[in-house]
């Protein structure tokens, strides 16, 4: 392994000569140039590339490596899209590719045979709709962990991704992503971590939201969400974070929230919401340590005495608690 030796200039030629190498360690160097072609290295199944200063694209090359399980190459400077060989990996457990400048569609990875276990993208420039990834062919056995973030994309979250009934952690925040919220994504019963903020999102709260009884980060925030708030969310016993806030949503906040037992922060702020939160959290013992709402002003919509931040159409106050 050649991880973290301060080691610059390009990739050396020679490496893609070993024909009998495994494993290619060269991460949180100062790499630079392109990513050679290992075509003629059959055996390797692990590439970490990531933290280095390597430009220009995924060579399609990667593709004939039918036994890789591993490939990091995130935090570099690569461009241009994702080989579709990429996707057609039989047998690829993991791929990280984020903080770069990637362009173009995601592949399906309907060649994958299920076995895609983590896929983090995040912080690039994908674009186009989520259809072909988590459609019916997709690499739903396996897939626990799912992060897009910070791209393009744009059009619906499928309804089929209830089928990835393996996830863990969903994470679509800072894209495009328009319609309503799929009542299927309620069938994801050991999702911990969902992240759906700064969309286009609209429509109301799944009830079905409810049951994802793992559930300890939710966060809807920055989005087109009307209705008011399904009672159905103070089902998640484990929640520690409820981020609702810069949506369209109004009617009262449930009293049973004052119910949550491990909630850490709720964030309520620039909705349509009204009630007082002062009788279901200041006199509570689960008080969330971050509880932010639109109580500021003379006539304010929420009235709450222990709330750290108080917000109206102008803006929220520095923290009051």
């Amino acid at each position: 392994t050649f991880m973290e030796n301060r080691l610059s200039g390009t990739i050396p030629r020679d490496l893609t000569q070993l024909a009998l190498l495994e494993v290619l360690e060269l991460s949180g160097n100062n790499f630079s140039g392109t990513i050679p072609s290992f075509a003629n290295q059959p055996d390797l199944y692990f590439v970490s590339l990531f933290d280095n200063k390597l430009t220009g694209t995924l060579p399609a090359s990667l593709g004939s490596l039918a036994g890789l399980l591993f490939l990091d190459v995130r935090n570099n400077r690569l461009v241009g899209t994702i080989p579709r060989a990429i996707g057609r990996l039989p047998s690829l457990v993991t791929f990280f590719a984020q903080r770069n400048q990637l362009t173009g569609n995601l592949p399906s990875f309907s060649g994958n045979n299920g076995l895609l276990q983590a896929i983090d993208l995040s912080q690039n420039r994908l674009s186009g709709n989520l259809n072909a990834f988590f459609g019916q062919n997709g690499p739903t056995d396996r897939l626990f962990s799912v992060n897009l973030g910070e791209n393009n994309f744009n059009g619906n979250i499928p309804t089929t991704i209830g089928k990835f009934d393996a996830l863990t952690d969903l994470i679509l925040e800072r894209n495009s992503l328009t319609g309503s919220i799929p009542t299927e994504i309620g069938t994801l019963k050991d999702v911990d971590t969902l992240v759906l903020r700064e969309n286009a999102l609209s429509g109301t709260i799944p009830e079905e939201i409810g049951f994802l009884e793992s559930l300890m980060y939710l966060d809807l925030g920055t989005n087109q969400l009307i209705g008011t708030i399904p009672d159905t969310l103070i089902m998640i016993s484990d929640l520690q974070v409820l981020n609702l806030a810069s949506n369209q949503l109004d009617g009262s906040v449930p009293v049973s929230f004052g119910w949550f037992g491990l909630l850490d922060e709720l964030h309520l702020n620039n909705n349509k919401l009204e009630g007082d939160l002062t009788g279901t959290f200041c006199s509570s013992e689960n008080t969330p340590n971050v509880l932010v709402a639109d109580c500021l002003g003379s006539n304010p919509e929420v009235t709450c005495d222990c709330c750290t931040r108080c917000c109206d159409d102008k803006g929220c106050s520095a923290s009051v608690r």
